[in-house]
Protein backbone atom coordinates (compact mmCIF):
# COMPACT_ATOMS: atom_id res chain seq x y z
CA UNK A 1 0.00 0.00 0.00
CA UNK A 2 1.11 3.51 -0.73
CA UNK A 3 1.75 5.41 2.51
CA UNK A 4 0.55 8.61 0.84
CA UNK A 5 -2.82 7.43 -0.40
CA UNK A 6 -5.38 9.99 -1.45
CA UNK A 7 -7.66 11.01 1.43
CA UNK A 8 -10.62 9.56 -0.48
CA UNK A 9 -8.88 6.25 -1.14
CA UNK A 10 -9.43 4.15 1.97
CA UNK A 11 -11.95 1.53 3.07
CA UNK A 12 -14.94 2.26 5.25
CA UNK A 13 -16.09 -0.56 7.52
CA UNK A 14 -19.61 -0.37 8.93
CA UNK A 15 -20.58 -2.21 12.11
CA UNK A 16 -24.20 -2.20 13.25
CA UNK A 17 -25.93 -3.18 16.43
CA UNK A 18 -28.71 -2.46 18.83
CA UNK A 19 -28.86 -0.89 22.26
CA UNK A 20 -27.06 -3.96 23.68
CA UNK A 21 -24.15 -3.72 21.24
CA UNK A 22 -21.75 -1.74 23.44
CA UNK A 23 -19.94 -4.83 24.71
CA UNK A 24 -19.36 -6.08 21.16
CA UNK A 25 -18.15 -2.66 19.99
CA UNK A 26 -15.65 -2.31 22.84
CA UNK A 27 -14.31 -5.85 22.38
CA UNK A 28 -13.89 -5.26 18.65
CA UNK A 29 -12.10 -1.93 19.09
CA UNK A 30 -9.77 -3.30 21.77
CA UNK A 31 -8.43 -5.83 19.26
CA UNK A 32 -7.92 -3.50 16.29
CA UNK A 33 -4.74 -1.49 15.79
CA UNK A 34 -5.17 2.27 15.93
CA UNK A 35 -3.45 2.74 12.58
CA UNK A 36 -5.45 0.37 10.37
CA UNK A 37 -5.99 2.92 7.63
CA UNK A 38 -9.75 2.44 7.58
CA UNK A 39 -12.73 4.37 8.85
CA UNK A 40 -14.93 2.31 11.13
CA UNK A 41 -18.49 3.58 11.27
CA UNK A 42 -20.63 2.20 14.08
CA UNK A 43 -24.34 2.43 13.41
CA UNK A 44 -26.27 1.84 16.59
CA UNK A 45 -30.04 1.53 16.89
CA UNK A 46 -31.30 4.22 19.21
CA UNK A 47 -34.68 4.85 20.67
CA UNK A 48 -35.37 8.40 21.81
CA UNK A 49 -32.25 9.00 23.90
CA UNK A 50 -29.04 10.57 22.61
CA UNK A 51 -26.00 8.33 22.27
CA UNK A 52 -22.90 8.58 24.43
CA UNK A 53 -20.86 6.14 22.33
CA UNK A 54 -18.56 8.94 21.15
CA UNK A 55 -17.65 9.54 24.81
CA UNK A 56 -17.34 5.86 25.80
CA UNK A 57 -15.52 4.30 22.82
CA UNK A 58 -12.31 6.38 23.03
CA UNK A 59 -11.49 4.45 26.22
CA UNK A 60 -11.15 1.28 24.13
CA UNK A 61 -9.20 2.43 21.07
CA UNK A 62 -6.39 4.71 19.96
CA UNK A 63 -8.37 5.56 16.83
CA UNK A 64 -10.02 8.98 16.80
CA UNK A 65 -13.72 8.74 17.67
CA UNK A 66 -16.25 11.28 16.50
CA UNK A 67 -20.02 11.47 16.57
CA UNK A 68 -21.34 11.43 13.02
CA UNK A 69 -23.23 14.57 12.22
CA UNK A 70 -24.67 15.93 9.03
CA UNK A 71 -21.99 16.73 6.44
CA UNK A 72 -19.17 15.09 8.43
CA UNK A 73 -16.27 14.22 6.12
CA UNK A 74 -14.67 10.88 6.85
Amino acid sequence: MNAKRDAKDFPVVCVGGSAGGLDAYTRLLQHLPGDMGVAIVIVNHLRTVATLLHEILPRYTKMPVELITEKLLI
